[in-house]
């Protein structure tokens, strides 16, 4: 025998596999290592899987992996080993060599020791004289006659004594299934403790199809069939859960529907030994062109237990159409052969780096010019909507020509290496995202908002114009939130996952954000995707919320508007009673006092009827109630049958609060508004390059 000099150092030999050889006397028998064995469990049977037949056997001792002969006769022959054993038996493994074994006595009884797969010693048998027999994995019998009075239980495979003694008649059969000749059956035996069952592995199930495989006027002579396996192929031994091989038989016919002929069989047998999902094709050759149809069926029942995963899906059908086009139209077409080995898998033999250029119409003076190739964001924009059925008509092209002469001078692309499945909304925000932008829908439009800096405010809203008052809220810094934010982009030189990181100034990256991008090939412009993103967790913590009645729906998502409240020490709101214009100036007459601040300066904005913004202007002071500023650009209506202009005045740093629209909600007869601050901040690296 031969013992190893310590534990195994590792079960993964799916990872790195190894190969050694067992030799004894002139006789090699070679070991290969190519599955995750788990446990030293595990590597036992693996390794008494690859001895099977011979007169070794592996078990374990100490913790410790053995090989020894199996039972007496012994050679008394020394064991030897070569190849990689270091793993499994350590670097200094114990050989021992016993004394050849006498020859047998005159009526001695023969004897045996039985072990579990694992190698354990089998406990718990029935002691006293008992018949057993003993066979392979597997063995199994046939019966070939059963006498008139047997009858079998509806309920179970046991045999109903309820009609007397019976008499069966079997044969054996042998690994492939083939009566054993040899075999001289067991001896004659009256018993009344049977019980016989069924074998379904010739169980045929029922037929699926049959399915047509080409089309109408189309022949082949090739099929590919799938076969998917959801839960993988294996088998659990009862005692220990040590894994085996499991095995499937599924059975094809095929033939012409134009003849409807008879049916061409050919059987698969897939065997594996894995939990993991796979997937096998069958490719079968077809003597003659034909259209053929195709039918499939399993032999053997699926596993009901849950020692064995065997449960099969056909789950695809083609036909090779050897018929090659002369000319393609439209389309440009490159055949890739790929030399593989067993180092490459089957994965990467598929994966094929290419760069083409979408062709696409593109927008040219307020209109769509011929396609060209193009890697612009709006052409793929207008292509995913009209792909779903949308027109020119749902799209809002006003701001998508704005955008795209943003988009063209900046430099930004949209480069989707891959395309995945997904909802047409997330193709468009994926795309859009390329340009710091999102996808609305904007009155029935299809309208990107592009997060930008501004310099004009929208909408003016005011105490005067809310129905619930203004509630700011303030985040502060925590200690888990993010100081980093990593982007993950495919780069267009390495074309591999790159990832770039985006700091500001103190940040330690201890918590960071990742980002992945799709469509940005640019180092740079993922690092701006990026530092915006990092710039909002900064810069933008503060909230409001505030109610309207209807006048918040003027306003849009991302508007930037201005906003104030009734506390004291900001601006103060109020409405124009009267305005005269003179000498280039306007003077204006407000309802409220206005707060005045010695040395600062002061700004007025009035509210449209439209709800829009005039101003703000720099205000003059008058007295406590009227001021002047330039002349405005509309003529207030201070007839009362509308509602009058809103003003709002104060200092020029805190005369309102600039705010993002975030969302609006509307109710019966109001509308609910959620906002951020506006920050200029969190622009600043729009057009900045990454660091190095």
């Amino acid at each position: 025998m031969v013992t190893g000099s310590a534990a195994p150092s590792r079960f993964d030999f799916d990872v790195s596999p190894i190969s050694f050889t067992v030799s004894r006397g002139a006789s090699d028998f070679p070991v290969t290592l190519n599955t995750a064995t788990t446990n030293l469990a595990g590597l036992v049977s693996a390794v008494n899987s690859a001895l099977a037949g011979t007169a070794l056997v592996a078990s374990t001792s100490g913790g410790r992996l053995r090989i020894a002969e199996q039972a007496s006769p012994f050679t008394g022959t020394a064991l030897t080993l070569s190849g990689s054993t270091a793993d499994v038996f350590g670097v200094s493994p114990v050989f021992v060599t016993g004394v050849k074994s006498e020859a047998a006595v005159d009526g001695q009884y023969a004897k045996m020791t039985l072990a579990y797969d694992g190698g354990a010693p089998a406990i718990g048998l029935q002691v006293g004289d008992l018949l057993s027999s003993i066979g392979y994995r597997g063995l199994r019998y046939r019966i070939t006659a059963v006498s008139d009075d047997a009858e079998e239980d509806d309920d179970d495979t046991e045999v109903d004594e309820s009609h007397g003694p019976s008499a069966i008649t079997l044969s054996r059969l042998t690994d492939t299934g083939a009566e054993d000749d040899d075999w001289g059956g067991f001896d004659a035996l009256q018993t009344s403790d049977v019980n016989i069952v069924l074998d379904g592995s010739t169980t045929e199930g029922d037929w699926s199809g049959p399915f047509a495989v080409v089309p109408e006027g189309e022949v082949t002579r090739r099929l590919e069939i799938d076969f998917f396996f959801p839960q993988g192929l294996i088998r659990y031994t009862e005692k220990n859960g040590n894994i085996r091989e499991a095995w499937v038989k599924v059975e094809i016919q095929y033939r012409d529907i134009d003849t409807a002929g008879p049916w061409t069989s050919v059987t698969s047998t897939y065997t594996a030994q894995s939990p993991d999902q796979m997937g096998f094709t069958r490719k079968i050759s077809i003597p003659t062109a034909m259209r053929p149809e195709v039918r499939i069926r399993r032999i053997g029942e699926e596993s009901t237990t849950s020692n064995k995963q065997d449960r099969v899906q056909w789950y695809g059908l083609r036909g090779r159409i050897e018929r090659v086009p002369r000319r393609y139209h439209g389309v440009t077409v490159m055949v890739v052969y790929v030399k593989g080995s067993n180092r490459l898998s089957a994965q990467s033999q598929t994966m094929v780096s290419v760069r083409p250029i979408r062709v696409l119409p593109v927008r040219s003076g307020g209109a769509w010019a011929v396609e060209t190739p193009t890697r612009d964001i709006v052409p793929w924009v207008a292509h995913v909507a009209r792909s779903i059925g949308y027109t020119d008509d749902d799209l809002d092209l006003v701001e998508l020509d704005r955008l795209d002469a943003i988009w063209r001078s900046r430099g930004d692309k949209f480069d989707l290496e891959v395309s995945g499945q997904e909802t047409v909304l997330e193709a468009l925000n994926t795309v859009l995202m390329a340009g710091f932008a999102e996808l609305t829908i904007d009155r029935g439009l299809i309208r990107p908002v592009r997060d930008e800096p501004r310099s004009v405010y929208e909408h003016l809203y005011t105490p005067q114009s809310m129905v619930a008052r203004l509630v700011r809220k303030f985040t502060t810094v925590r200690p888990d939130d993010y100081d980093g934010v990593d982007v993950e982009y495919t780069d267009e030189n390495t074309w591999q996952k790159e990832t770039v990181k985006c700091r500001l100034p103190g940040d330690q990256g201890l918590k960071t954000e990742k980002v992945t991008l799709k469509g940005v090939i640019n180092r740079d412009r993922a690092w701006r995707i990026g530092m915006r993103q990092r710039r909002r967790y900064k810069y933008q913590r503060h909230g409001y919320t505030f109610s309207t009645e209807l006048a918040a729906m003027n306003s849009r998502y991302k508007s930037y508007c201005a906003a104030s409240d009734d506390i004291p020490g900001y601006g103060q709101s109020a409405l124009l009673v009267d305005f005269q214009v003179g000498n280039n100036l306007t003077l204006l007459e407000s309802s409220e006092p206005l707060p005045w601040e010695e040395g600062a300066n002061h700004v007025v904005g009035l509210r449209r009827p439209d709800g829009t913004l005039s101003g703000p202007w720099p205000a003059t002071r008058v007295d406590d109630t009227r001021l002047t500023v330039p002349e405005l650009d509309f003529v207030p209506d201070l007839s009362w049958d509308i509602e009058p202009p809103h003003l709002q005045f104060g200092t020029t740093t805190r005369w309102s609060y600039p705010i993002l629209i975030e969302s609006i909600t509307p109710d019966d007869f109001t509308a609910d508004v959620e906002a951020v601050n506006y920050d200029e901040r969190v622009y600043a690296d729009d057009d900045n390059f990454a660091p190095t």
